[in-house]
């Protein structure tokens, strides 16, 4: 995995930081500033630190997600065990960004792979408003948007 794909998949920025000779070195920024680090990752490759950098973001990003679903299932409401859920799945693109992403459970997962197009739980969506989003659906897309 290359920085560029790595940016474009969660959004954020990457930067090489001192390599020590050994391992490569990397850190995932918040913004293009690089103040403060969100995560940082050594390996012995250096797509081997940015792809673990990748997997600390969409692990972060994924319990956002719950959280703000208030840990219940974005088709059926329930309290099982949650999964992260592309919107656009990863075969299209991935993109691990907040927008992109649901908490759904095993069940409605399946439901959802196979082509069943499964709306949001009320429960959900009043979650969710809560932490500044919404789900919309227009001709092209569906997903969360900023409110």
């Amino acid at each position: 995995m290359t920085i560029k794909s790595a940016e474009r998949i969660s959004g954020r920025y990457l930067r090489r930081l001192v390599n020590d000779g050994r391992k490569w070195q990397y850190a995932m920024y918040e913004d293009q500033h690089f103040r403060k680090p969100l995560w940082m990752a050594s390996a012995y490759t250096a797509a081997e630190a940015i792809s673990q950098l990748v997997e600390k973001n969409y692990r972060a990003v994924s319990s956002q997600v719950f959280e703000e679903q208030s840990y219940l299932c974005f088709a059926c409401g329930g309290i099982h065990g949650l999964t992260a859920d592309h919107i656009i799945p990863r075969a299209r693109g991935r993109n691990d960004r907040r927008e992109n992403l649901r908490g759904v459970d095993i069940h409605c997962h399946r439901r959802i792979t196979a082509g069943e197009v499964l709306s949001p739980h009320p429960k959900v969506l009043e979650a969710v408003r809560k932490h500044g989003w919404r789900w919309t659906i227009t001709s092209e897309t569906e997903g969360w948007v900023r409110i």
